[in-house]
C-alpha cells in the first residue's frame, strides 16, 4: 500500500512538472525531486506510464514543429529546415504509434469428413 502512495506521488511531481520532467533520465530525477533511481526507473518503465509519456512527448513536439515552422516563414535557413522536419517526423513517429490498433481476425473452418467427400464427388458425376 505504502509503495503505490509513492508511485503515485511521483507521477504527481513528474505531471506537474512537464515539458521539464519529459527529457529527464532517472538521475536527473532523483537529483531534482528525491526518490530513489530504481523508484524512477520503475515508474518510467511501467507500460501505461509509458504511454501517457510519449503522448505527452508527441504534443510536445507538434507544438515546437509549429513555433519553427512560424520562425522558418520568417527567416529561412537551412539548419533550421532540416531540424524542423526532424521534429516533425519525430512528432508524427510518435503520434501514429500511439494511433494503432490491432485488429485481430479469427475464422473458421469447418473440418472436411472423408463420407461428406465422396458424396459431393458421386453427386457430381
Amino acid at each position: 500500500m505504502f509503495q503505490i502512495q509513492i508511485q503515485e506521488k511521483m507521477q504527481e511531481i513528474f505531471k506537474d512538472n512537464i515539458p521539464n520532467t519529459l527529457y529527464m533520465n532517472y538521475q536527473e530525477l532523483q537529483q531534482s525531486y528525491g526518490f530513489t533511481q530504481a523508484a524512477w526507473e520503475n515508474l518510467l518503465d511501467d507500460p501505461d506510464f509509458k504511454r501517457h509519456i510519449d503522448i505527452q512527448l508527441a504534443k510536445y513536439l507538434e507544438i515546437e514543429a509549429r513555433k519553427a515552422l512560424q520562425k522558418l516563414a520568417n527567416a529561412p535557413h537551412s539548419t533550421e529546415v532540416s531540424g524542423l522536419i526532424k521534429t516533425i517526423e519525430s512528432s508524427k513517429l510518435l503520434q501514429q504509434k500511439h494511433n494503432q490498433r490491432q485488429n485481430v481476425v479469427l475464422t473458421y473452418l469447418p473440418r472436411k469428413d472423408k463420407n461428406n467427400v465422396s458424396n459431393s464427388i458421386v453427386q457430381a458425376e
